[in-house]
């Protein structure tokens, strides 16, 4: 294996090459993808916390949107057939006196 040198490099680099450098990507994020780039099972690091919803988020950020949330189970369809109205009030109520205070819905 022989050692490239600085001359050896920019022999290897030809003006055809230069004139390609927009099919380049560069660094300093001058030229976009034009598609879609596998990682090829690396990943991407130092990412920025995101401010717009088409930016990528860390499993860190989130987590942390996540903690202390207290998941409750679903409520669409748990009542495919709702009941009627009650027909009796609670036997520790009389109409038109109910004090609502002291029910505890969640």
């Amino acid at each position: 294996h022989g050692v490239d040198t600085l001359a050896n490099l920019n022999a290897k680099v030809s003006d055809a090459d230069l004139a390609n450098e927009a099919e380049v990507i560069k660094k300093d994020g001058s030229v976009a993808f034009t598609g879609d780039q596998s990682m090829g099972g690396k990943k991407l690091t130092n990412l920025p916390t995101p401010t717009s919803g088409s930016e990528p988020s860390t499993k860190d950020f989130v987590e942390g949107l996540l903690q202390g949330l207290d998941w409750q189970n679903s409520v669409l369809d748990e009542l495919a057939d709702p009941p009627g109205s009650p027909t009796t009030a609670p036997a520790s109520c009389t109409a038109g006196n109910f004090n609502y205070s002291s029910l505890d819905f969640f």
